[in-house]
């Protein structure tokens, strides 16, 4: 198994939904999933613009973005914490995405073992 590296960094971006008056911190059932969607085409222009900064795009859901990149380029654009406990890290999201991100996830490394 390949060990990542510690100056790399994964996050998850969540997309904002079409309609902004819903909780997303509200429990999901099935009867109001749709109220979370994001706008139609809103996940590719926000992965899009995250690759143009150098992120590189893992995946692509119906209403967030796996990225991965260097601590430095996260650096860059995101205020990190150092104190954060892992798995538990939001980035502050940068004004020019504001309208369109609803937060920013550090994520940290599975856990395959513990002693």
């Amino acid at each position: 198994m390949k060990k990542k590296s510690s100056h790399r960094i994964e996050a998850e971006v969540i997309v904002r939904p079409s309609d902004r008056s819903q909780n997303i911190r509200q429990p999901i059932r099935a009867a109001s999933v749709e109220q979370f969607d994001p706008p139609k085409g809103a996940v590719e222009t926000v992965a899009n613009k995250l690759r143009k900064l150098g992120f590189e795009v893992m995946a692509e859901g119906s209403g967030s973005i796996s990225i991965a990149g260097p601590k430095a380029l996260f650096e860059r654009f995101f205020k990190l914490d150092s104190g954060a406990s892992p798995g538990s890290e939001a980035l502050d999201v940068p004004d020019e995405m504001k309208d369109q991100v609803e937060g920013i996830y550090v994520q940290s490394p599975p856990t395959y073992f513990q002693h």
